[in-house]
């Protein structure tokens, strides 16, 4: 659990901040971490995950601007695997990497829908192959879900954003398709139930919400039924 505890948050605030590299080469990997303001290197003391946000006060130390809280949100929501791992039974049908791989992941797109209304490219690339390392892929189910969703993306263009639709086909790849199923389901569900109550407050037929999000809190709530049904539910 401690493992999980610090390794997560960290974990999260490289992929977040690689999900905005817009050029990316091998000599990335070898540079500092900058002020997303001022592209000062950090120090090592101000890259703590949580303590750094909090002891500076939501700002940098270099320029005193205010930093992005979905740095710190990111952090907090990045260390709850590590109590899944302890408080849940072992995973017998779903593996602690691939389940930790997935949820770090979609917490990123997720923080970056909220942000820019899309989702980094390159970002799922780095997901699908990290994904054919550690887990099984379901090439069948992934290619009849590619074909519906592109099929409705065709017929409305404007109800969903081809990113989503990409997303949704990667994870029917990696998921197990009764987990896919579920997630997939609730994310309509929980999209479509905020959505309506956006639309009674604002009267606003054109109001934009993020769809990862969404995704997100359906995988985690789709995740704990599968784990106690033992995937037979549906």
């Amino acid at each position: 659990m401690i493992q999980q505890l610090l390794f997560c948050p960290v974990l999260f605030s490289f992929l977040y901040q690689f999900s905005f590299v817009n050029k990316i080469n091998f000599n990335y990997f070898t540079l500092r971490s900058t002020c997303d303001h001022c592209h000062q290197n950090i120090k090592l003391y101000d890259m703590i995950p949580i303590f750094s946000f909090i002891m500076l006060k939501g700002t940098s130390r270099c320029c005193k601007k205010k930093l992005s809280y979905c740095y710190v949100l990111g952090e907090i929501l990045a260390i709850l695997p590590a109590f899944y791992f302890y408080f849940i039974p072992p995973f017998n049908h779903f593996e602690n990497p691939t389940f930790l791989l997935i949820y770090l992941f979609l917490l990123v797109f997720a923080l970056f829908d909220i942000t820019t209304y899309t989702i980094p490219l390159h970002m799922l690339a780095v997901l699908l192959f990290t994904s054919i390392y550690i887990t099984h892929l379901n090439i069948f189910p992934f290619i009849i879900v590619t074909i519906i969703l592109h099929t409705l993306f065709l017929i409305n263009r404007k109800s969903i954003g081809y990113g989503d639709i990409l997303l949704l086909s990667l994870l029917s790849l990696i998921l197990p398709f009764n987990l896919f199923k579920l997630t997939f389901l609730l994310t309509f569900l929980l999209g479509g139930v905020f959505a309506l109550f956006t639309l009674f407050v604002t009267r606003n037929l054109k109001y934009k919400l993020p769809f990862i999000p969404f995704i997100f809190i359906a995988y985690n709530i789709a995740f704990f039924i599968y784990q106690y049904t033992g995937g037979y539910f549906i």
